[in-house]
């Protein structure tokens, strides 16, 4: 049978064979247990069982042979699987060696994603060990493996079972002839360099040399300004935009692909991307939500909230789309969204109604943030510079990896190019404007990082910060019941 097909299981896709070689291994199991049980089987295989027993009816011959015919088709399958897997390892080794650097530097980007540490580290050593590599070969190898270093320098993939491995295949590169060539000489030593430092989780708050305490007197009295000037005051929402913008432009500039691969950092939960997160969550409730909850006086909570929307607005008009939107889910957070009689109050002033409505249509979730997506097009299309929201790409990436996952089929590596390119793509997107937000935030904003009351408050550590959302909307229930 298998012979008879052998053209068209090679016409197949990868995906196709996987998926046929479980529905026919599965398909044996069955028969294998209601053949050797010799009696009825529960109704839901009633119709397998009949239909099988037929078969073995008319051809006329004991269930021993029967059951060694089966067994014969599997192990000649398994067989077929064992060549299949050997292809798609041969490609996968091709790509490394053969590649485009972008083939290499994607798959040392996710390679988590296609294929376990201990099976990669294998294969390339036993590549390692059976060929002499030419030149140009050999330093795609070399390069590839420098990526895997790098990217992994802040993780735990050098503890555990792969510092053995990984050492091996430093090992087996040094033994090829064509090691000692200068270009290959320098990738070694810096190898060698990345696997002698010291792999310590990496803090990533920022230093700030201010106590919490000081950091909220510093916040409370830049507010206590806002609301003594009744009339609005562009100084303090330039001021407070420009703060922001330096503290999102640092977060966002700090960050590496690797930070946003979520296969790669299953163990740490992408720790950096967890901090920044926080971050945000910090300077919505315990800033902007806290700030106006604490104001008795009515004419007090909506000059608040006058402010909040022009100081959205104006981290709009600055690309600072993670300010502006951190901004806007604060004030359609339950516990302020609520305040019916705060919010008439403040757009009894001309114009902050349809402020605000402006803000509420820019962000708007119905069809996957149209416009947001349509503003970061546009900047790049331009050449020019926007700071994007980490919650739209982390949208993206987790159903790039859930919608169709890259996952082994059984016990068998499977490889999936295409998702591996989704995902790089992603990342490459969603970082494009790192070097120009970075080159701007330097040439417009004077003022040290040090001195940014904002900044410092929100980079205090995250633990800090008590979870107050359950007191907030007790607060508001009492201010406006």
């Amino acid at each position: 049978q298998r012979k008879n097909y052998e053209e068209e299981i090679e016409q197949l896709t990868e995906k196709e064979r996987c998926l046929l070689s479980e529905r026919i291994e599965k398909t044996f199991k069955e028969l294998k247990d209601l053949l050797s049980k010799n009696k009825a089987c529960d109704e839901s295989n009633e119709h397998i069982f009949k239909t099988t027993k037929k078969r073995i009816d008319k051809q006329k011959c004991p269930k021993e042979e029967k059951l060694a015919n089966i067994e014969k088709v599997q192990l000649a399958f398994e067989n077929v699987q064992k060549r299949l897997q050997v292809l798609q390892d041969e490609e996968f080794l091709f790509l490394l060696v053969d590649g485009t650097e972008i083939d290499r530097t994607q798959i040392a980007l996710t390679f988590g994603s296609v294929i376990s540490s201990a099976n990669l580290l294998l294969l390339l050593y036993d590549y390692l060990r059976e060929n002499e590599l030419c030149e140009i070969h050999l330093l795609n190898i070399a390069y590839f493996v420098l990526f895997l270093a790098r990217n992994n320098t802040e993780t735990n993939f050098f503890e555990k079972n792969n510092t053995i491995p990984f050492n091996l295949i430093i090992e087996e590169l040094e033994k090829q002839p064509l090691s000692s060539h200068n270009d290959i000489s320098k990738v070694l030593e810096q190898l060698h360099a990345l696997i002698s430092q010291s792999r310590n989780s990496v803090s990533f708050q920022r230093k700030v040399a201010i106590s919490l305490e000081d950091a909220s007197k510093k916040v409370s009295s830049f507010l206590r300004q806002v609301i003594s000037i009744s009339k609005k005051s562009k100084t303090l929402i330039e001021e407070c935009a420009k703060n922001l913008f330096q503290l999102n432009s640092r977060l966002y500039s700090d960050l590496i692909p690797y930070d946003l691969v979520r296969v790669n950092n299953k163990e740490k939960n992408m720790p950096r991307v967890d901090f920044i997160i926080r971050v945000y969550n910090n300077f919505s409730m315990h800033f902007v939500v806290k700030s106006i909850l604490e104001q008795e006086e009515l004419i007090n909570r909506a000059c608040l909230i006058r402010f909040y929307i022009d100081l959205s607005k104006k981290c709009l008009k600055m690309n600072d789309l993670v300010a502006s939107y951190t901004i806007y889910n604060a004030l359609v957070h339950s516990s302020i969204g609520r305040l019916h009689s705060s919010f008439d109050t403040a757009f009894q002033e001309k114009g902050y109604k349809e402020k605000y409505q402006k803000i509420e249509e820019f962000f708007t979730v119905a069809g996957n943030f149209p416009n947001v997506r349509k503003l970061i097009r546009e900047k790049r299309s331009s050449s020019s510079f926007v700071i994007p929201p980490i919650a739209i790409f982390l949208k993206d990436i987790l159903f790039a990896e859930e919608v169709s996952p890259i996952v082994g089929y059984a016990t068998k590596r499977s490889y999936n190019y295409n998702k591996i390119k989704d995902v790089y793509e992603l990342i490459q997107d969603f970082l494009s404007f790192q070097l120009k937000v970075k080159e701007h935030s330097k040439r417009i904003f004077k003022q040290k990082f040090k001195n940014n009351h904002i900044a410092r408050y929100l980079l205090q550590d995250p633990s800090l910060f008590s979870q107050i959302e359950d007191e907030l909307y007790e607060l508001s229930q009492k201010i406006e019941p």
